[in-house]
């Protein structure tokens, strides 16, 4: 990656921490319900039938309610960290969930799902997105390297100061199909 795009990302993503950091948990829980319910309003959702999305972390845009209530009308997976790759595992209950992997993000115990051309909408955080559809995530292009081996429809999701007219990318980033922001 070029040095200067790579400087570009990090500066940006220090300044997009610094931004989460000054919201208030109600503020980034509004913006969270609100970006759910105009998902929930997609046909994209509401043709869906297996679903992979995130198990939020405090500054991301939260999931948990979502997962919580279609978890048992549609196949719900999370993306599971091993190696140098996520894996979809299927999500059948807040039971279900175990602390592991390398950054004891709460993940389903299950197995692999590996029909991943049955996966029809992928619900993806992003510290940033632009109005291109362009991602900036955490920087270890988990996504970058999972969504080629899907046709699944890309939804992208932030805080709307996060969602900015242009950021640092290059061919190697995977664009989404749609950015949601709140």
């Amino acid at each position: 990656m070029n040095k200067d795009i790579f400087k570009e990302k990090q500066k940006l993503r220090a300044l997009v921490r610094q931004g989460k950091n000054k919201m208030s948990p109600e503020e980034k829980q509004h913006a969270s319900e609100g970006i759910f319910k105009e998902i929930e309003g997609m046909d994209v959702f509401h043709f869906a039938q297996t679903i992979m999305v995130y198990w939020s972390l405090p500054d991301e845009v939260n999931t948990r309610n979502f997962i919580l209530k279609w978890y048992q009308e549609k196949t719900l997976l999370l993306p599971v960290i091993r190696g140098g790759d996520i894996y979809p595992v299927q999500f059948t209950g807040p039971g279900d969930m175990v602390s592991a992997g390398p950054y004891s993000i709460p993940e389903p115990s299950g197995g692999n799902f590996t029909e991943t051309d049955k996966i029809d909408l992928i619900i993806i955080p992003g510290m940033a997105f632009d109005h291109e559809n362009n991602r900036l995530g955490r920087g270890k292009a988990f996504y970058d390297r999972f969504l080629p081996k899907t046709r699944a429809y890309r939804l992208g999701v932030c805080y709307r100061k996060h969602h900015f007219e242009k950021i640092p990318a290059t061919e190697n980033d995977i664009k989404m199909d749609r950015v949601v922001s709140r």
